[in-house]
C-alpha cells in the first residue's frame, strides 16, 4: 500500500501536468470560446482578471468521490485541482496582504508553487512554453513534447 504522503506527492505532480494539459490545449483554442477568450485576455493584459472555473468543476467530484473512498490521492488530487488558479493567480500578482504575500512567497522561492519568473517565460510573447500552473515541476519535459522546435 503507498503511503498518503506518496499519494498526496503523486496527486501534485499530476495536477501540474493536467494544468500544463489543460493551458496548453486552451491557448490552441481547444476549449469553450468563452474560456478560450477569456485565456486570450489573460495573454494580452499579463493579468488574472477573469478566472477559470472549469478546473474546480471537474476537480470537485473527484475530492468528494475521495471523501466517500477514503483515497488520499483522489482528495488530494481534487483539493489539488481546484485551488490549482490561485498559484497562477499569485504569479502575476501581489497579494494586498503582507501576511499572505511573504507565505506565497516562501511558496514560490522554494518551488513548491509557481513563482512569477518561471511563469514570465509563458508569457514571453509566443506563449508556447511553461503551460504547467501549480508548481511548474512539470514544465521541463511538457516543453518537450508541445513546444514548437526551434528552426536552424
Amino acid at each position: 500500500m503507498i503511503s498518503a504522503a506518496l499519494q498526496v506527492l503523486a496527486a501534485y505532480v499530476l495536477i501540474d501536468l493536467l494544468t500544463g494539459l489543460y493551458h496548453w490545449a486552451t491557448d490552441k483554442g481547444f476549449n469553450s470560446a468563452h474560456v478560450c477568450a477569456l485565456f486570450q485576455d489573460h495573454h494580452a493584459t499579463n493579468t488574472m482578471d477573469g478566472f477559470d472555473s472549469q478546473p474546480s468543476v471537474v476537480s470537485l467530484p473527484a475530492m468528494l468521490l475521495g471523501l466517500g473512498l477514503g483515497s488520499s490521492f483522489l482528495i488530494a488530487a481534487g483539493a489539488f485541482g481546484i485551488l490549482s488558479q490561485i498559484p497562477h493567480y499569485y504569479a502575476h500578482r501581489r497579494s494586498r496582504s503582507e501576511l499572505v504575500h511573504h507565505m506565497v512567497r516562501i511558496l514560490q522561492i522554494t518551488g513548491l508553487i509557481i513563482s512569477p519568473q518561471h511563469h514570465a517565460q509563458h508569457h514571453d510573447g509566443r506563449f508556447e512554453r511553461n503551460f504547467c500552473i501549480l508548481s511548474g515541476w512539470n514544465n521541463c519535459w511538457l516543453n518537450l513534447l508541445v513546444a514548437p522546435k526551434e528552426r536552424s
